[in-house]
């Protein structure tokens, strides 16, 4: 689900706080209970996520690495980084 080069493509955690443009740099979905994880930051050494959570809600959140291997969750490759824009649809809803 992670490779080297996004691991050291992703910021870490906090470094888009203070940041006016926001970037979602992967999707990981789950393919039958239709969730999706947009990853914002990681940390390596925690192997933790923050980003965008759309499940029964859209919802900021942190994520694991090892919760979506074992839940069985896949990576979008044709998923390119984008700008996260207020009012932006994803999904069933909008941010």
């Amino acid at each position: 689900l992670l490779d080297e080069e996004l691991k050291n493509t992703l910021p870490r955690l906090y470094e888009q706080d203070n940041k006016d443009v926001k970037i979602l740099y992967v999707r990981f979905y789950h393919p039958t209970y239709n969730w999706e994880w947009y990853a914002m930051e990681y940390s390596p050494l925690q192997k933790l996520f923050f980003g965008l959570v759309e499940g029964e809600s859209l919802e900021y959140g942190y994520f694991t690495l090892d919760e979506l291997e074992r839940i069985g969750a896949i990576r979008d490759y044709s998923f390119k980084a984008k700008v996260l824009k207020e009012g932006e649809y994803y999904g069933k809803r909008t941010v």
